[in-house]
Order: structure tokens, then C-alpha cells, then sequence
């Protein structure tokens, strides 16, 4: 089959919201109906409906069961509150192995991978903070014990917490990640070492405090307004007015709070203001759909900050603007076969999306809108949630439910490519083919982007075959000297440095049938719009086409200069690398000392000088034009064939993948000169029979390869210019 396309730009479509005037209530509306009784989890109509559906729903029943035992087990002991704020939660990392700490007691703070003990400042203060956030989530599910019961022992144990941190917080200084800080500098929080995670932490309060609220005496109310929510809202209010996950939480927190408070001017900025939260998604959300930090992490992290606040203004009559639909199906559209959400950017935990997963957004998208994909989506699993208990909708069986129809597209405002096959004889595993390829040409990501464009990383049979190991813990050297390097990635790397912060851009997409192909280029004399925009590499043009055709994986890359460099191709996969005659190797001396922070300051983009020194038994060895590697693990091959331009040396070695202290192994093909191609082609079979014929270069533009996999002829081939064009046979 022979696929032949043009430039496509293909945009998913956001509907611009279609609420009127009734739907859309003033500050001034929605502060008056919220003194009529709680909002912020449920009106009292809402905890009517909550409790006969505990009291009827098997699922919820026992969604319920579950939370009361569980505060029954905190409320034994007293509230545990600090005299003084907490640090960074990030900085609970190991400082040899990057993994998360495990807390014995506030000074012991151990590390599960190496038995490495920490103690002392920054561990025990940021230990503090996952006590506040232990003791936010507890104050909210008291209140909907409450809601839900009438039992006043919730709210009295939810008052006993708002009340010794309203006696406490006049005390906790302003401080920051390292150290003392002036208000409105370097995100500086008292409750917290940033203003962010005091938002997320005032925002679960504000939850408990509106529903417990009546039950408590007047004085309790002053004391707990007065003395911690209207402090703590000018702490999260001293750090706005920016495009970012960080503001979507501000305005979700000092919004609620004018709710509660009966504040109109908070309300308003939060909902109204120039970055309160209609501004923040017609500016945050792309025209795909995804949040515009370039990782899905964020984006869920930013779903997290908008769902309750939302879930406030459909209390209140508010109508959910239908823009904010689309983050909800983005994610579905881009999920992999292995149904673990790509780790692109700042990714910085592994998140599993299987279908019925996330309910604290899919729950309450489904009470939202009319969405066969949301009906089907919460069916897939047993619905014993506190958003289906509390928000959930009851469709009935015979309501029409969709899975999602998943397809090869472009997601083109967030400049990531998703290719999708189904290997040739094999059963579909129900609504998922089984092989997936994405290429991420697209914007930097500001704060949380990689110098990564033209990343390439995909899922064959599947399984993941070649990853992008995301980001970890922002507390940890190793995020910045190695998952957030150039090396640690799928693409090209120039002169032993990290890329710049670039953007890439579109050459063609083709799909048809059983084979897709996209193509992008970085230009080295692209001028520099921004920080986050400029060459990746100044000088150096880079072009990438990929085509996924069944199960194989056929790859060009090119990169072109009018001086001569350092190239390093980067390629990795998890198990033993092995060659043919597997002799020769030379380990890599000399290297340069690891990246270390400094005082806990966290660093910019590093050069990237350093990111071979993360890399276990480095070793090199000279290889021809034409060479072969694989990849072997229990119960799977994996098989590389590359001809180069020219002849090289092939790098090795142990990187650290995603959750340390996981592993991947690299194959970094080295060219050196004015201009380097690669022509790779990558199956699931290390025992495949692959010839890669020469790699031509014709006058009117034409790039690419012919390549034979196990007897069967494939063509790659791409052109830019005025009138661009990519064909996969």
C-alpha cells in the first residue's frame, strides 16, 4: 500500500460555549445564592439526593462505608498542627537515587530503593506539608460526613482542625523553598513554601468550612474567617495575574473563598478578572484540546484546579462553559496502547488512564454533558467514588454509550503527532489498536518543557517499546541533569549540549488504512520570538520524517549546516543492548562532574554538558554506515537496523527511566561533519530480516530511504519546500 499526502493541518475543533445570559450569573447572583446554604460540595438539595443514593447505590454505599471508617481512624488521634509552615513537598526525595521517601516519624525520612536515611531541614519541614495536606483532605470529608450524616462529631472534628490552624497561622512566617522571604517574592506562603500548595490546601479547608459552617457557633466563624481563610487568601492572592496551572489554583482558591466570605470582588476576579478563569481557558486550552504547558500531567493538574470550581458554579446555576469539554476528551484521544498516558515534558509521575479511571473528572464531566464517550467511560468501572456518590449521574442501561473511535490524527496547536496501526493478522484488543507512534514537534512547554522537539517514542504489539522518560521529583539533581537532557530522549542531540527552547514546525501528515506518516522540521536560522521560541539549534537545520506501517517503525532523520558538528542520534529501550560480536567497547573517561544544586536553588536549563555523567557504564565502539542492535527483556525483542551517512561510533549505556529506580538503555549513534542522515528502521522482532538500501537525496528535494523487512519493500520518503510532500509504501 502506497500513502501519498500534503501539508494537512488538522485542528480538533473547541466549541467557543453556548450558555446564555440566564446560565451565566453575576459575582453578585452567585454570592447571593450562596448565603442561602452550603455550595461549595453540595446545596442542600444536592446532600438530599447524595444521601438516598448512598443509602439505595451498592457503589456508593460502599464509597461511603470506606470514608466513614477512615475518618473514624484519624479522629481517634488529635489533629496534628505545626507551629510553623511547611517546605516543599519535592524536596521528599533521595538525594542518590531520586526515588520518593517514605516518612518513619517528622525526622526520619527514609528511601525505600537504597535504605538511604534524610533528616533535618528541608525533609522534616516538608514532611509538615503533607501533614497539612492529610489534615486539608480530612476537614473535607468531615464535611461531607456531616452533609450526608448530621452527625456532629464530623463537624466538630472538622472545627477542631480549622480552628488550631486559624490559632497557628498568624504565626508562620513568609518563607519560600530555601529559606525566609519577603510577601509577593519567589511564590512566598506561610502555611506552605509556596503559594501554590497553600491554594490547594486552602481550597480543600474552604470545602469543609462551607458545609460544616451552620453547625458551628458564631464565635468558631469569626475565628476561623478572621484568623486563617481571610489571611490565607491574601497569602494565595499576593502572587497572580499569569497564564498557568499555579494561577488556575489562585483563582479556584480566593474565588470560593469570596463565595464563602460573601466577597463579590473576589468572585469576580476569580471567575471575570484578566486571568481569572474564563480568560484561563480561552487562553490555556489549544485549539486540540490539551493545556498549553505541553504535559499531560499539568493538563490533569489543571483539570484538578477547575473541576471544583466549576462543580461550585453548576451548584449555583452557573452553566459549565463547553470549552472546558475538550480537556476532558484530549487525554482519551492521545491514550496509548499500554493505556499510560505519554510522559512528554514535565510528566512527572506515571499516570495510568484506564478506561473508568479519574472519576474526580470524568464523574462530573458526565453530569455535565450530554457525552456518549463520558457515559461509556464511567461504566467501565465499579463506580465507588465520592464524585459518583456525591455528582454522579444515573443513565439508564439502555442510554446510548460510545468507547472512543481511536485513530491515527494530528493534534497540531500542541504540535504532537499520533500515529496509530493494528499489527497485520492479529486480534484487535477490543476499542485500542495495538501499535502507536507519536512525534512531538510543538511548542517548548514554557516552565515544564524539554529540549526534546522532534522526539519520537511508541508502542508496538501493545507494549511500550521506546519511551520519553518525562520529568520526576523537581527536588531532585536528577530531573534536571538527566530526564530533563536532550540525551535522555529520542531525537538529535548537537555538540554535547541540550537543544534551546524551540518550537518545530509541520512539514506533512499522511494516514491511510494501515500505515500513517508524519514530518517535521527545526530551522538552525529561525529567529527568536520569546525565551521559549527560538533554533534548537542556532545553524543546524533538523528534519524528521516517521511512518508507522504495521508493526514496524520506519524512521529518517536529517541535519544539515554550513559548519561542521559534533552529531549524536539517541535512541533507548528498556533490557540488555546487544550486538552482533559484541567486542570492542571502550568505556567513556573523562566525563564532567554530575549537576548538583545549589542550596536547594532550582536551576534553568542546563547546558547538557554533563548528561553522559548520568549514564551508567558508558562505552563506545566504532560501527560501520550499517549497523544492528537489540533489545532483549522476558518475553520480548526488540530490533533496531540504521544506515548512517557515514561511518560512526556507537554509544552505550544504563539511563534512569520512569518511576526511578526503573532503567532504559541507550544506542547513541556519533557523526561528526557539515551534514548527518539516519536511516533506522524498528520492529518487535530481533530476528527480523531487514536490508536499509542507500539513503538518497535527489535535486528537486526529495529525502528518504527504501528499506526490506522480511522480504517486503517499505519507501520513506519526504520533501519540504513550497509544495511539501511525505509517501510511505
Amino acid at each position: 500500500m502506497k500513502v501519498t499526502g500534503i501539508l494537512v493541518v488538522a485542528g480538533l475543533g473547541v466549541c467557543a460555549g453556548t450558555c446564555g445570559a440566564a446560565d451565566r450569573p453575576t459575582a453578585e447572583e452567585l454570592v447571593a445564592r450562596a448565603k442561602a446554604g452550603p455550595s461549595l460540595l453540595l446545596t442542600r438539595e444536592g446532600a438530599e439526593a447524595a444521601r438516598r443514593r448512598v443509602a439505595a447505590d451498592v457503589d456508593a454505599g460502599r464509597w461511603f462505608n470506606a470514608l466513614r471508617q477512615r475518618l473514624d481512624v484519624q479522629m481517634a488521634r488529635p489533629p496534628q498542627i505545626f507551629a510553623h509552615g511547611g517546605q516543599w513537598v519535592m524536596w521528599l526525595n533521595c538525594r542518590k537515587c531520586a526515588t520518593r521517601l517514605t516518612s518513619e516519624s517528622p525526622t526520619r525520612h527514609v528511601c525505600p530503593a537504597c535504605g538511604e536515611a534524610h533528616s533535618g531541614w528541608p525533609y522534616d519541614d516538608a514532611y509538615i506539608s503533607t501533614v497539612n495536606n492529610a489534615n486539608g483532605v480530612e476537614v473535607r470529608d468531615c464535611g461531607v460526613a456531616w452533609l450526608l450524616t448530621g452527625e456532629r462529631r464530623y463537624a466538630e472534628r472538622a472545627r477542631d482542625v480549622l480552628a488550631g490552624y486559624a490559632r497557628a497561622y498568624g504565626g508562620y512566617e513568609w518563607h519560600q523553598r530555601n529559606g525566609p522571604e519577603k510577601p509577593g517574592r519567589n511564590s512566598a506562603a506561610r502555611a506552605y513554601a509556596q503559594v501554590l500548595d497553600e491554594a490547594v490546601w486552602l481550597s480543600n479547608l474552604l470545602d469543609g468550612y462551607d458545609a460544616v459552617r451552620e453547625a458551628l457557633t458564631d464565635a468558631d466563624r469569626r475565628l476561623i474567617e478572621e484568623k486563617l481563610i481571610r489571611p490565607s487568601t491574601e497569602t494565595v492572592r499576593s502572587e497572580c495575574a499569569y497564564w498557568s496551572n499555579h494561577e488556575v489554583w489562585h483563582l479556584v482558591a480566593f474565588g470560593r473563598a469570596g463565595l464563602v466570605l460573601g466577597d463579590v470582588r473576589l468572585v469576580d476576579a476569580a471567575l471575570n478578572g484578566p486571568y481569572g478563569a474564563l480568560n484561563q481557558l480561552e487562553h490555556g486550552i489549544l485549539g486540540d484540546g490539551t493545556w498549553y504547558e505541553g504535559a499531560m500531567h499539568y493538563h490533569f493538574y489543571t483539570m484538578r484546579a477547575f473541576t471544583p470550581f466549576f462543580r461550585v458554579l453548576h451548584n449555583l446555576g452557573y452553566a459549565v462553559p463547553d470549552r472546558y469539554r475538550r480537556m476532558f476528551l484530549a487525554p482519551i484521544e492521545q491514550l496509548p496502547p499500554d493505556e499510560l498516558m505519554p510522559q512528554v515534558n514535565d510528566s512527572c509521575q506515571l499516570e495510568y488512564l484506564h478506561p473508568g479511571d479519574l472519576p474526580q473528572h470524568y464523574e462530573l464531566a458526565n453530569a455535565w454533558w450530554d457525552e456518549p464517550t463520558f457515559r461509556w467511560w464511567v461504566r467501565q468501572r465499579p463506580r465507588a467514588t465520592m464524585e459518583y456518590a456525591l455528582w454522579g449521574r444515573e443513565d439508564p442501561a439502555d442510554r446510548t454509550v460510545q468507547p472512543p473511535s481511536l485513530r491515527s490524527q494530528l493534534c497540531g496547536a500542541s504540535g504532537l503527532a499520533v500515529l496509530r496501526t493494528q499489527t497485520p493478522g492479529a486480534a484487535k484488543r477490543g476499542w485500542m489498536p495495538d501499535n502507536c507512534l507519536m512525534l512531538d514537534f510543538g511548542p517548548h512547554g514554557e516552565w515544564h518543557g524539554h529540549p526534546d522537539k522532534l522526539n519520537v517514542f511508541f508502542w508496538l504489539h501493545g507494549e511500550m517499546a521506546s519511551e520519553d522518560p518525562g520529568g520526576i521529583n523537581f527536588g531532585s539533581d536528577r530531573h534536571w541533569g538527566w530526564y530533563k537532557s536532550t540525551l535522555a530522549h529520542n531525537t538529535l542531540r548537537v555538540d554535547n549540549r541540550n537543544q534551546g527552547m524551540g518550537e518545530g514546525e509541520l512539514v506533512a501528515f499522511v494516514t491511510n488504512g494501515n500505515a500513517s506518516a508524519v514530518a517535521a522540521f527545526c530551522s538552525g536560522t529561525k529567529p527568536r520570538k520569546n525565551t521559549w521560541d527560538g533554533p534548537v539549534y542556532e545553524g543546524v537545520d533538523i528534519l524528521r520524517a516517521v511512518a508507522l506501517a504495521g508493526d514496524g517503525v520506519l524512521d529518517y532523520l536529517e541535519a544539515d549546516s554550513a559548519t561542521e558538528h559534533d552529531y549524536e542520534w539517541c535512541f533507548h529501550s528498556r533490557g540488555e543492548l546487544v550486538q552482533p560480536g559484541d567486542a570492542g567497547w571502550t568505556p567513556m573517561t573523562n566525563l564532567p562532574p554530575r549537576f548538583a544544586m545549589d542550596q536547594y536553588n532550582l536551576p534553568p536549563l542546563l547546558k547538557g554538558d554533563e548528561s553522559w555523567s548520568w549514564v551508567e557504564n558508558p562505552r563506545q565502539r566504532p560501527v560501520g554506515e550499517a549497523w544492528y542492535a537489540a533489545w532483549r527483556r522476558p518475553g520480548a525483542t526488540l530490533g533496531l537496523w540504521q544506515r548512517a551517512s557515514s561511518a560512526g561510533t556507537l554509544a552505550t549505556g544504563v539511563g534512569s527511566a520512569m518511576p526511578p529506580p526503573a532503567q532504559m538503555t541507550l544506542a547513541v549513534n556519533r557523526l561528526k561533519g557539515r551534514r548527518a542522515a539516519f536511516a533506522s528502521v524498528v520492529v518487535p522482532d530481533a530476528g527480523a530480516r531487514v536490508e536499509i538500501g542507500p539513503i538518497t537525496a535527489t535535486a528537486d528535494g526529495w529525502r528518504g530511504f527504501e528499506a526490506k523487512v522480511n522480504g517486503r519493500r517499505h519507501v520513506l520518503r519526504v520533501r519540504r519546500g513550497a509544495s511539501p510532500r511525505l509517501e510511505v509504501e
